[in-house]
């Protein structure tokens, strides 16, 4: 069975998920990105990078039980 992961949505996304959160299963980021794009197909148009339990992924990862996912699009400092 696979993990189960909070996945957390900011800026433009939960406007285009519905939601700011959700419980999605995944064992890894990349199959995570996968199933995030077939169900949203428009965040394909939306640049994001995923940070796992606070810390942005520079490369992908493996997922266990209760992970915290963010979705986090491009910003600006001010």
């Amino acid at each position: 069975m696979e993990p189960r992961i909070k996945v957390l949505y900011f800026g433009p996304a939960p406007g285009i998920t519905g939601t700011s959160a959700e419980i999605v299963t995944a064992c890894d980021t990349v199959s995570l990105r996968s199933k995030l794009l077939r169900k949203y197909p428009r965040l394909g148009w939306l640049p994001f990078v995923l940070a796992l339990n606070c810390r942005i992924l520079k490369e992908e990862s493996s997922l266990k039980d209760n992970d915290t996912v963010a979705v986090l699009p491009p910003f600006e400092g001010g």
